[in-house]
């Protein structure tokens, strides 16, 4: 790949993640990425601004991974929502110990595992996750309230 202008890279993976709607253009994006090497990626990216790092990934770029790796393993092809949610579930009751028992990786790991299962919940809602959070940072981005003595948010009406 000869592109090294990041505007173009962010153009194509735009393009990208707004289309996976489909599953033809899934399964060409799916055959794409299967040919390319990280070190490829890294290339690329090494040559833009953005200096690529694998801890210190973009969220788009990492939710796009994500949707390959469900859309691998047919979780959005052939999966549904209600098994999702059980599992979305079980991944809260994990937060929710490791809050309670103050063990942070264990939190850390338990919401990025929500994350993954909120993708394909997404996905198989034919849903985009970023409109769903945009929607929920629109309901509240005005909201005004207070901290009460336990520590809860209470919302003006």
């Amino acid at each position: 790949m000869g592109y090294d202008d990041r505007s173009v890279v962010k153009e194509i993976t735009t393009v990208i993640i707004e289309d996976m709607q489909t599953d033809e253009y899934m399964e060409f994006i799916t055959s794409l990425l299967d040919e390319l090497e990280i070190g490829e990626v890294e290339e690329v990216l090494s040559k833009t601004e953005h200096r690529f790092n694998v801890e210190d990934q973009d969220i788009d770029v990492l939710t796009a991974r994500i949707l390959k790796w469900h859309y691998d393993r047919k979780i959005t092809v052939n999966g549904n929502s209600s098994t999702q949610v059980i599992k979305l579930g079980e991944e809260f009751g994990e937060l929710c110990s490791a809050i309670v028992r103050g063990e942070p990786d264990i939190v850390k790991d338990s919401l990025g595992d929500m994350y993954v299962v909120m993708v394909a919940i997404a996905e198989l809602e034919q849903m985009d996750l970023s409109d769903c959070i945009q929607h929920a940072f629109d309901e509240i981005k005005d909201r005004t309230g207070h901290l009460n003595e336990m520590g809860n948010f209470i919302k003006e009406e």
